[in-house]
């Protein structure tokens, strides 16, 4: 497979979609054989390291717009109960990256769901550091 890089064109959102696109499973469900779950950790690895090298150079602000990372951020949440994870707030849900690391390849633990207030005073107590 050919590696996936961004290459800053001003349609840049609508060629992330059919890259990222071009990251799906392109075998017909008719033709789907069963994997045991050694190849199923591989694929996934190998997967995540697909969508790192696709973001490499991306600028974050469009990261953040791609679909792949508004699916993630569902997951995110959905996996947190639908709360901050501090306060236990329930509106103004926002994902923070607790590392950088792994953007594009983010794993569940590389994220922590906060409300607006706790996101931002986060964010502020870093700047003040």
């Amino acid at each position: 497979m050919a590696r996936l890089t961004w290459n800053g064109s001003l349609d840049a959102q609508q060629q992330a979609d059919i890259a990222f696109a071009s990251l799906k499973d392109r075998t017909p469900a008719k033709k789907r054989r069963q994997r045991s779950p050694e190849q199923n950790r591989l694929r996934r690895k190998r997967r995540a390291k697909e969508r790192k090298d696709w973001c490499i150079g991306m600028p974050y602000r469009l990261y953040m717009q791609s679909d792949w990372w508004k699916a993630r951020r569902k997951r995110a949440i959905s996996l947190s109960g639908y709360k901050c994870h501090k306060c236990g707030a329930r509106e103004y849900l926002r994902v923070h990256h607790l590392t950088y690391d792994n953007v594009g390849a983010e794993k569940d633990e590389d994220l922590q769901v906060l409300c607006k207030d706790c996101h931002d005073a986060i964010h502020a107590g870093r700047r003040r550091a």
